[in-house]
């Protein structure tokens, strides 16, 4: 049953998305109809993106447990993090398993939806909520996101619109993915000895800085990263 309210949501969406099309091509700008209805759309695409995430990375089910978790401060999140990781609390491998094969599938269809809408609106900085934005494209399979729809992103002025850092973000976590070197180096590994975050040396600086200035970061300083 609840599977199929979800295939029933996810229908609504692909219905509103259509539905803008035909009416977006006598449009010569966005309405406020438009963007109410993608803000709808984009609103639910958020709130299935933390479905199944938390559980998952956290290894809990019950609601009130993991409400009670997701308080901890960061280090004590970050050990519980790591634990149920490595199967040392929470649920066994298996049903975690299980339930991320679920939001695997979610995050395929909400990468998608948002990167049509990215396609044919351009990035909606109108969204109030911009971080649910750069969350979803964060959690999307780099299989959807290549680097035509980088360039498209940093054309429509990447400071303005999804940020710099965000952008940076999700660029250099879809690089990992790949197996191949981050670009900005932005993110922050955890260190599970020191129990520190930090992010990693540039392969060269020069040319990291280079790529952080195109897009409006501050340059790294050699002393920052000893």
């Amino acid at each position: 049953m609840i599977q199929l309210q979800q295939f029933g949501i996810k229908c609504l969406c692909f219905a509103i998305l259509f539905n803008l099309s035909l009416y977006a091509n006598s449009q010569t700008r966005l309405t406020k109809y438009i963007k109410d209805s993608l803000a709808l759309v984009i609103n639910k695409l958020y709130l299935d993106d933390q479905k199944y995430r938390w559980i998952v990375m956290l290894g809990e089910e019950n609601p009130y447990k993991l409400d009670s978790l997701k308080d901890l401060n960061q280090q004590d999140l970050n050990k519980r993090i790591i634990a149920a990781m490595e199967n040392k609390a929470g649920l066994l491998q298996e049903k975690k398993d299980s339930i991320w094969r679920k939001q695997l599938i979610i995050d395929t269809t909400n990468t998608i939806l948002l990167k049509n809408i990215i396609n044919k609106y351009g990035y909606p900085d109108f969204y109030k909520e911009p971080i649910e934005i750069s969350t979803i494209l964060l959690h999307s399979p780099y299989l959807f996101l290549d680097s035509a729809f980088f360039e498209k992103l940093k054309r429509g002025g990447v400071s303005k619109k999804i940020g710099a850092y965000d952008y940076a973000l999700i660029y250099d976590k879809i690089c990992l993915k790949k197996g191949n070197p981050e670009r900005y180096f932005v993110i922050e590994h955890y260190d599970s000895i020191t129990n520190q975050t930090h992010i990693q040396k540039p392969i060269d600086l020069e040319l990291t800085n280079k790529a952080r200035k195109e897009i409006g970061l501050k340059k790294l300083q050699r002393r920052d990263l000893e």
